[in-house]
């Protein structure tokens, strides 16, 4: 990418835009972009003052204060922060499905890897004797398929997803506390209300 194009980019502006305010042919601008052909001097010297524009932006300090026209707009800034509350809730949500998902699969394991413990104290206590042997390893087979649906590393996986939900709902905290304090004209009550 040639750094006429990171210049056009950098501002928003598209290819026509940025013909007209270089006030040259769209073509000639795109053969420039491409590294076909030079712009013609008076277009490097608008280039030049647009890049020392955007250098001198950059170096200037970030505003801690909205632009009036940004305060007209204040709907789309609680919509965005609803949205965030709205995530947090939704994780929430989510955390306490699978806690109660893994809550049901310990208790299904336990009593899984019971029936397996069960079924083998039969099969080593009847050893060599004459029992239906073959039903009872059937009876293993299914306890120690539900054993492995169970298992400690599903339990496992489970709770870090649990943990990483954790980790998100302690993030959008923290987000909202953030845009809080940045923007406190945004709230107009106490800490609890939504704006």
């Amino acid at each position: 990418m040639t750094r006429l194009i990171e210049i056009r980019e950098e501002l928003g502006f598209t290819q026509e835009l940025m013909a007209m305010y270089l006030k040259i042919n769209i073509s000639t601008l795109k053969m420039a972009e491409t590294g076909f052909r030079e712009l013609p001097t008076y277009a490097l010297v608008r280039v030049a003052a647009l890049e020392m524009k955007l250098a001198a932006q950059k170096q200037q300090n970030l505003y801690t204060d909205m632009h009036p026209s940004e305060k007209d707009d204040t709907e789309g800034f609680r919509c965005g922060y609803k949205l965030i509350g709205t995530k947090e809730k939704r994780f929430d949500y989510e955390i306490a499905l699978l806690e109660s998902r893994l809550a049901a699969m310990v208790n299904n394991y336990q009593a899984a890897r019971a029936r397996v413990q069960l079924i083998e104290t039969v099969l080593t206590d009847n050893e060599g004797s004459e029992f239906n042997a073959g039903a009872w390893q059937d009876q293993l087979k299914t306890a120690v398929k539900v054993l492995h649906k169970y298992s400690l590393p599903a339990q496992v996986i489970l709770k870090s997803r649990i943990a990483m939900l954790h980790a998100q709902v302690e993030l959008i905290k923290k987000i909202k506390l953030q845009v809080r304090e940045a923007l406190p004209d945004l709230f107009t009550g106490g800490e609890d209300e939504e704006i």
